[in-house]
Order: structure tokens, then C-alpha cells, then sequence
């Protein structure tokens, strides 16, 4: 079941969501009951008997209203549904409230959406803590757990979006960070198959014994390309950028037109991840009920020749992926095309 919704003991907390989707694309209560005022205006969330964070204290509504701030910004259909809002705030230590300037029908189905983006809850302290700080501050606490961080978008960035790797943002995880790089995305040397790992020595030692009895290992070529694009001039990544930043552009906008389709701005790489939650349900031409993101990727397929990848395999449900690393008329052409298909559907 590719949903938030799981059976818990709900006495002890880590992170975990108000409400949540079950297997059949119902909203039930997770960590919340509910109710909605007469003029739909208000939500009310009461959160349940003991609930506690995993180092003891208890949940509070203070902490739900920091993090349903936070996921507001990140997300989003969130961006959408805030466009609605007033206010998010605590009645009183168990009760939250959501206030609206006019009635919109997908409060609970966007909180409670079954994908990688529901808003889940977390102490007020990390909620209101940049994203990196809040989970290096999770990782300081568990010393046997570490990091494997994947750089390979790290020049790839746009707008005022600055990058920083983990151990950058907390030095006390730099001894059991390992750091994952290659040539494949900002050097446009996909076809070389070079990446490189930074960890400590004894780390590094190991991977390479053991790599150099499985695999074989890039050509001398190869790893020559790569050191001349890494020690080389890099004033052509800001020009791939410029194109790349356009183009994400043209894909947010035009599939942010397309019916039951909500796209938010990436600040970083070169995909986007359009939810289709606002399509499931809905009858495609060929008759068929669409009932998860497969099904929206292939009947899209079927009617427009439009090929896209699902989002359930990269963790986010009812939503799927396009990549923009190709010609601005081709992407112009299939988002015309995503929007043909998604205003015919019934």
C-alpha cells in the first residue's frame, strides 16, 4: 500500500501525519480526529490521548502548526491549498485549526494524500529548523547510523537556491558521511559512466577491494575526461542552467493548466513531479478508470503517445515524473499534449 495510513501504537511518536489515506483512497485519521464548520471554513483537528515524540515528550498542537507551516512551503498542492488560507493555529494544546477565506473542497485530501509529500508532523524545534540542520540534528543524536549523500545535482541548481552537502552542515557527521559525485549530470558526460565516493580511508579502502573483484573499473580515458572536468573551466554549467531554468519554467506553467494536475517548482536538477491526484477517479477515453498514477502514465500513453515515468517507484505516489533534459519544442509539444488528455477525462 503506497499510502501514509499504517497501523501504529499511537502511544509512541516519531513522525507520523494528522490524517492519512487508506488503501482505498479513504481519509482516515491518523494522529487527528476531525471536523469541518457548517460554512467550511474551519478545520478542526484534535489530536488523540498520548501521543509522544520518541524522546518523551508530548505532541502538542504548537508542534502540528509548525509543521503543517513548513510542509505549506514545500509542497506542492500545499502551495495551492495555502493560497486558501488564513490562518494555521493551536486552539489550545490538543486542538488545531486551519481557517480559510473561502471554502476548498481539497483540504483533506491534499493533507492526507497518499505520497512521499504528506505533511508529516515532527517537534516544533525541527520544524522550524532549515531541512538540512533538522535531519543532521536527528543523525548527531544516533552515532551508529550513517550518511550516504548523493551530490550529483550540486551545480545543477536555480534561482537563489544554494547547495550544501551534509557534512558541510553539520562537521560532526563529516567522519561517517559518505559522499556519492560523477561526471553524468553538470559535466554532460553521461555516456563516460564516471562516479567517484569521498568517506574515510578505511571506508574507501574497503569499497575499493571489493569493487576491484566484482566489477570492472572505468578506462584510463574515461577517468582522464573526468579530471579535465573537474579541474577545468565550468562558466558552460550556467549557460546549461539558463536553458535548464527555462524549460523548467515552461513545464511548471503549462502543467500547472492541465485539469487535476498541481506541479510544483523544482530549485534543483532537471525533473519535475506533477501530482495527478486531481485526475484519479476520472474515466480516460478508452473507458478506463483511473485509479492509481500507472494508470494515468499509461493511458497517457495510449491516447497521446506521451511517455512518462509513474511516481510510485521514486516514493511518491499519485504523481508522476518528466524530465526536461531535452528539446524545449518537444516538452512544449508533450505538456500541449498532457493537457489535451487531461481535459478529456471524464
Amino acid at each position: 500500500i503506497t499510502t501514509a495510513y499504517i497501523t501504529r501504537d499511537h502511544g509512541y511518536m516519531v513522525y507520523d501525519t494528522l490524517i492519512a489515506t487508506d488503501a482505498n483512497f479513504k481519509i482516515q485519521p491518523q494522529m487527528a480526529d476531525w471536523s469541518v464548520s457548517d460554512d467550511k471554513l474551519t478545520y478542526t483537528f484534535t489530536l488523540r490521548d498520548g501521543l509522544k515524540w520518541h524522546d518523551g515528550p508530548p505532541v502538542t498542537a504548537d508542534d502540528c502548526v509548525a509543521s503543517l507551516k513548513r510542509w505549506g512551503k514545500a509542497d506542492g498542492m500545499a502551495q495551492k491549498m495555502m493560497d486558501f488560507v488564513t490562518a494555521i493555529e493551536a486552539a489550545d494544546a490538543k486542538t488545531i485549526l486551519i481557517k480559510l477565506k473561502e471554502p476548498y473542497s481539497l483540504v483533506l485530501d491534499t493533507m492526507g494524500k497518499p505520497s512521499a509529500l504528506v505533511p508529516f508532523m515532527m517537534p516544533k524545534r525541527l520544524a522550524e529548523t532549515p531541512s538540512g540542520q533538522a535531519i543532521a540534528e536527528v543523525l548527531v543524536r544516533h552515532p551508529h547510523v550513517w550518511l550516504l549523500s548523493d551530490d550529483i545535482y550540486e551545480h545543477l541548481v536555480y534561482d537563489d537556491f544554494e547547495f550544501f552537502s551534509p557534512a558541510q552542515v553539520e562537521p560532526a557527521l563529516y567522519e561517517r558521511t559518505v559522499t556519492l559525485n560523477g561526471c553524468s549530470k553538470a559535466y554532460c558526460m553521461t555516456g563516460w559512466r564516471i562516479g567517484y565516493a569521498g568517506a574515510p580511508e578505511f571506508l574507501i579502502k574497503a569499497m575499493a577491494t571489493l569493487q576491484s573483484q566484482s566489477t570492472t573499473n572505468p578506462n584510463s580515458v574515461a577517468q582522464w575526461a573526468a579530471v579535465e572536468a573537474l579541474d577545468g573551466p565550468k562558466d558552460f554549467i550556467a549557460k546549461h542552467n539558463k536553458i535548464f531554468k527555462e524549460r523548467r519554467d515552461l513545464c511548471v506553467s503549462m502543467l500547472n493548466q492541465a485539469r487535476g494536475i498541481q506541479c510544483p517548482k523544482p530549485e534543483g536538477a532537471f525533473y519535475v513531479y506533477p501530482s495527478c491526484a486531481g485526475t484519479i477517479g476520472k474515466m480516460a477515453p478508452t473507458g478506463k478508470k483511473l485509479a492509481t498514477d500507472e494508470d494515468f502514465v499509461t493511458e497517457l500513453l495510449e491516447a497521446e503517445g506521451v511517455a512518462v515515468v509513474q511516481g510510485t517507484p521514486f516514493g511518491v505516489g499519485q504523481s508522476f515524473r518528466i524530465s526536461y533534459a531535452t528539446a524545449t519544442s518537444a516538452l512544449e509539444e508533450a505538456c500541449t499534449r498532457i493537457q489535451r488528455f487531461c481535459g478529456n477525462l471524464q
